[in-house]
């Protein structure tokens, strides 16, 4: 029986995310490879029973039985295996194949152990057109970070010299930086004055830069309001990388020892953004948030505004430009590049749609960053499949566990 995703599925195509149930043939969508892809046939399936798979860092799928996956079996994981009390050569390591939702679950059970677990494939930077924007990526990610864009004025506070100095490269012809105390500074026309805390300003009038930030919808939006706009995010991978540099420099971090990455911020927007563009890199994102504490004037503790926190694996770019933060990149060995499924669940019956598209591999990128198989029946030679895998993202033998 033909399978198919849960209608409400987003699928990942040049200019955004649709719905799997709005495609239409003739649609580009991205593909396992980060590439965009024809849509050649949709097909509408009744309402069926239904399963849900829950991977690693939280990512959830509902799809039917028969939904085909391009995936590495358990037994294919590891480099060796135990025959007859002796350690030797697992002959089918590294081979990945298709699986079907059902055949997973018969093969490690609903809730299998960190070693019966399939992985799906990592993927390389998704393919997008580049578009023209009114900011360089990389400043409006570090004025996104510590930049307040109140008061009619756009200002920035840092005790990074090196963030300084990119902010003073980066600025459009004609504007300055005009230092207003000892962490502060204004971004200004010539001759315009700054004075205040905070480095607000009184010649904000003028300013293509300030112009620019209200265009964009930013204009005197508080920390917890900001957010990446679209034509962002939406973008090439160069100015995706670049805002995304721009926001991990400022208020992304790096463990001194083991180099674990996080993002912190009390905008749920950025918190998404931030997710959405190392996913657009192959990479994962867990989210964690939580409600902060503060003392009042008063004396008092009480409740202060949400905090999210990103914990990513992106070993496909470099996400900082600091130069303190680069020397401390070190490639994860914890965790796997790789989708790890969790586990398989029955759930309640849902309408799904399958599609199928003109490329040889036949996947499909969907929800935050999950390779797929379209409805083509697969032939009896995956040795495409295993091929198209190692291109995607090889892994030493070292680099197995989950």
């Amino acid at each position: 029986m033909m399978g198919g995703l849960a209608n409400e599925t987003f699928v990942w195509t040049p200019q955004g995310f649709s719905l799997i149930q709005d495609l239409r043939p003739g649609d580009y969508v991205i593909g396992g490879d980060g590439a965009p892809r024809r849509v050649t046939a949709t097909h509408s399936l009744p309402i069926q029973p239904s399963m849900k798979l829950t991977f690693d860092r939280g990512l959830t799928i509902q799809c039917t039985e028969g939904q085909q996956w391009l995936s590495l079996h358990p037994a294919a994981r590891f480099p060796t295996r135990h025959s007859h009390g002796k350690v030797e050569a697992n002959p089918r390591f590294n081979r990945w194949a298709i699986h079907d939702a059902g055949s997973m679950l018969a093969a490690s059970g609903p809730l299998p152990t960190p070693r019966r677990r399939f992985l799906m494939p990592a993927f390389k930077e998704v393919q997008m057109a580049r578009q023209e924007v009114p900011i360089d990526p990389y400043l409006l990610g570090i004025l996104l970070g510590d930049g307040c864009f109140r008061k009619g004025a756009t200002s920035i506070s840092s005790a990074d010299p090196e963030i300084i100095e990119a902010v003073s490269r980066a600025l459009p012809s004609g504007i300055q930086l005009r230092r207003t105390n000892k962490y502060d500074h204004c971004l200004v026309l010539p001759g315009g004055r700054a004075h205040g805390h905070g480095g607000s300003i009184t010649s904000g009038k003028g300013n293509p830069l300030t112009a620019a930030i209200r265009q964009l919808g930013l204009g005197n939006r508080l920390s917890h309001e900001k957010f990446v706009p679209e034509n962002y995010l939406f973008n090439c991978a160069s100015v995706r990388l670049a805002i995304l540099q721009g926001l991990m420099d400022t208020d992304g971090g790096i463990a001194p020892t083991q180099g674990a990455i996080e993002f912190s911020s009390t905008s749920p927007y950025l918190a998404s953004a931030v997710e959405f563009l190392v996913a657009s890199f192959g990479g994962k994102c867990f989210v964690e948030h939580r409600t902060t504490r503060f003392t009042n004037k008063f004396g008092e503790r009480q409740d202060g505004m949400q905090s999210f926190r990103l914990r990513i694996r992106l070993p496909q770019v470099i996400p900082f430009r600091l130069s303190r933060k680069v020397a401390r990149l070190v490639r994860p060995v914890s965790t796997c590049d790789e989708r790890v499924l969790w586990s398989v669940e029955e759930a309640e019956p849902c309408a799904s749609t399958a599609i199928e598209v003109d490329h040889p591999d036949h996947t499909v990128l969907i929800g935050r960053g999950l390779v797929a198989h379209d409805s083509t029946t697969p032939t009896a030679d995956l040795g495409q499949y295993t091929a198209f895998a190692k291109l995607l993202h090889p892994r030493p033998a070292n680099t197995l566990t989950a």
